[in-house]
């Protein structure tokens, strides 16, 4: 065996090498993207989990909150109260979307959520705390809530 020989041998043992690093980079890359995936999903759940506990355990808010539901008119601590913690709200969908839009939140999850943020934009309460930060949204996110919108409206008309 002479010294060509040996370094044919080299070079197909280094594009072995370089074959397993790519198989091996590859399986981390899906492996991190899925646990990306489930830390957001579990950072919005707590999210979420955080501003319905707050609702619930707040007795002024709670109280804000049952008569805005019953849609019977709020004084103007219960409207600020109320439009603050919707902002929230509505902060935490424009995250949703976010997400949504990087990829670490699927198309299904998307959708049910879209539905979640229809049904709460049927309270004018929501409607008007979205318009009253008009310009403080994301851009593409205001387009999403505005195409809702105009699918809840075709809807009832």
């Amino acid at each position: 065996m002479n010294l060509d020989d040996l370094g044919n041998i080299g070079d197909f043992l280094g594009a072995i090498a370089v074959l397993v690093t790519l198989v091996y980079l590859a399986i981390q890359v899906r492996q991190s993207s899925a646990t990306t995936r489930a830390q957001t999903r579990q950072s919005l759940a707590d999210s979420q989990i955080n501003y319905l506990n707050s609702r619930v355990t707040d007795p002024f808010l709670r109280a804000a909150s049952f008569k805005m539901h019953a849609g019977e008119e709020l004084d103007a601590a219960e409207a600020y109260a109320v439009r603050v913690h919707i902002i929230a709200h509505i902060r935490l969908f424009e995250n949703y979307f976010a997400q949504y839009v990087l990829g670490t939140m699927n198309q299904e999850d998307w959708r049910a959520m879209r539905d979640v943020i229809g049904n709460q934009f049927r309270l004018i309460h929501y409607r008007e705390a979205f318009s009253y930060r008009e310009n403080g949204w994301n851009e593409e996110f205001a387009s999403e809530i505005a195409q809702i919108l105009s699918e809840m409206d075709a809807q009832t008309a």
